[in-house]
Formats: structure tokens, C-alpha cells, sequence
């Protein structure tokens, strides 16, 4: 683990691309904050999302998949007889938004825990320099909050905040529906007047062809290559997206979707992170960036 140390001359933090993370050393208490494992908190949960969706989503998704039974020796008669076609069909669609709500239950609670983890370390910087009676429970009633309340602690004791809080709070909101209410939206769900917006970051990779319609490489699905007579160029852009929802529709999203509110997550853990950087500077704490990617998928 690579640390920074914290010292009587001034601070100073250095941050780079979104794939950087963070660690920090109070040597004067003998005190390790490192910012790379409470980045990984929610790295996990990122990854674990992508692929379990992944697996979910083809087996719903493939014509060619039926088969739901259990292997057993003994017939328990959970369904009165075998499903017909329409019927399986039926059991794919519900499987699907189970499978769905199942992914963003597992972004949305290991983000909080990435979140838990951020508080943890600021109080734990702040109490070095002005030792709190109350930070015990401070830090408890943040682990026992909900995404939204764990974002305006954050704010009010440290000033780790992001523009990216409302794609949090829409994504918990999101799989708040589909947990309870199979993914139909009601008015509960509802973040506007006349309904529930999800939102999100994406990156829009685009091919720019000369004198042609520019074409979207994103979400382009055709097997058939892409042409172009006068050629081009690639562009990249990053986006905010959104997708809206009304009393009574169901929340369904594209596996195109699903892949990139996975890479959203993965974008919004920087701001958090340099906010939380900008708040262990204040408390003398000089933080260095380093890369550090991992592909455990265990906790």
C-alpha cells in the first residue's frame, strides 16, 4: 500500500483520472486512512452487478433457455402442471426485473457501504485534530441511514458532496420499486409531478462521417459493419441520461442501460473520493493518488 504521510508543512493533494484512488497516513497516532479500500466497497458491488445482471438478463433474454425446475427426486407441485409457452415467457419477464432489481439492490448497498466507509475515515481525520465525544454515534446513525440521509451527513459534517447525488438517490428509489412493487411505478415512486425519473451517466461513443448521418456506436446493435464513403472521425462524449416513468409502467431497462448505470456508478465514486480528499487536506492529511484495480468479486 502506498501512503502519504501527514506533516507540519503545507498540504497538498494531487488528483488524476477517474481510475485513481487514494490513501492516507496520520504517523503522529499511528493512524491509516486509505482511500483505495473504501473505493473498492463499491468496486465490488460494481462488478458483482455487471455480471450477475449479465448472466440474468441472457438467460431472460434467450429463446432457448426453459429450464426453471429445481433437480429433485420428488415432485413438490409448486406449479399444478408445465407451463406452456406464454407461460414460460411470462415467467421471463418477472424473472428479468427480479434479476434487475437484484443488481441495483446490490450497486445501490455496497455504494453505501463505500459511503459508510468515506464517513468513517473523515470523522476518523477530523477526531485527530478535535477529538468529538460524539462521534460514536454520529458514525452510527450514518451506517443505519438510508443512501439519501448518508449523503446530506456527509454534506453537513464534512462537505463530501456531488452533483451525481440525484442519480444515487433515483437509483435506490428505482430499486426501491422494483423490490416492492415488482417495478411498477406508483405515486410513492414519483420524483417529479408526474413521475419517476431514473437518471444516470453514460459515455455516447459516436462516428462523425463526413457529409453522412453520424451514428451512435453505443447502442448500435446491427452485426452488419458501419460504412462510411467519405470516413470520419470517433468521438466520445460523457452524458446524463435519463429515463422516465409514469403511474402504472414498469420500470424495464435495456441490458444497454443496465451496463451503463454499472459504469455510472463506477464514475460517481471519484467526485465523492477528491470531495473527501479536499476534507482530509483541511484536517492536514496530504493525500497521494495511485492506481489500484481489482478483480475479486468476494467482499
Amino acid at each position: 500500500m502506498r501512503t502519504a504521510r501527514r506533516t507540519e508543512q503545507k498540504s497538498s493533494a494531487s488528483i488524476s483520472s477517474a481510475r485513481s484512488s487514494y490513501s492516507a497516513t496520520d504517523l503522529t497516532n499511528a493512524i491509516t486512512i486509505d482511500l483505495d479500500r473504501v473505493r473498492e466497497k463499491a468496486n465490488v458491488g460494481i462488478r458483482r452487478a455487471f455480471v450477475f445482471m449479465g448472466f440474468g438478463v441472457n438467460a431472460a433474454n434467450n429463446s432457448e433457455f426453459a429450464q426453471f425446475n429445481l433437480p429433485s427426486v420428488i415432485d413438490y407441485g409448486f406449479l399444478p402442471r408445465e407451463p406452456d409457452a406464454s407461460e414460460l415467457d411470462e415467467f421471463k419477464e418477472h424473472f428479468r426485473h427480479w434479476v434487475v432489481g437484484n443488481g441495483l439492490r446490490e450497486l445501490e448497498e455496497t455504494f453505501a457501504l463505500f459511503l459508510d466507509a468515506i464517513f468513517d475515515a473523515c470523522l476518523l481525520a477530523h477526531n485527530t485534530t478535535k477529538p468529538d465525544v460524539k462521534s460514536t454515534t454520529l458514525a452510527l446513525s450514518c451506517t443505519q441511514a438510508g443512501i439519501e440521509k448518508k449523503l446530506r451527513l456527509l454534506k453537513e459534517h464534512f462537505l463530501v458532496e456531488s452533483d451525481a447525488e440525484r442519480h444515487l438517490i433515483s437509483l435506490a428509489k428505482a430499486r426501491n420499486c422494483l423490490t416492492h412493487r415488482r417495478g411498477i411505478v406508483s405515486q410513492a415512486d414519483f420524483n417529479r409531478t408526474d413521475g419517476f425519473v431514473l437518471s444516470w451517466y453514460a459515455v455516447d461513443v459516436i462516428f462523425d462521417r463526413k457529409n453522412e448521418a453520424p451514428i451512435s456506436l453505443s447502442s448500435h446493435t446491427s452485426t452488419e459493419p458501419i460504412t462510411s464513403k467519405e470516413g470520419g472521425k470517433i468521438i466520445a462524449k460523457f452524458e446524463n441520461r435519463e429515463r422516465i416513468f409514469g403511474a402504472r409502467e414498469v420500470i424495464d431497462l435495456s441490458a444497454y442501460e443496465l451496463r451503463d448505470i454499472c459504469f455510472s456508478q463506477s464514475l460517481i465514486t471519484k467526485p465523492y473520493l477528491e470531495s473527501a480528499v479536499a476534507f482530509l487536506v483541511s484536517q492536514g492529511i496530504e493525500p497521494h493518488n495511485f492506481q489500484g484495480q481489482e478483480t475479486d468479486m468476494q467482499s
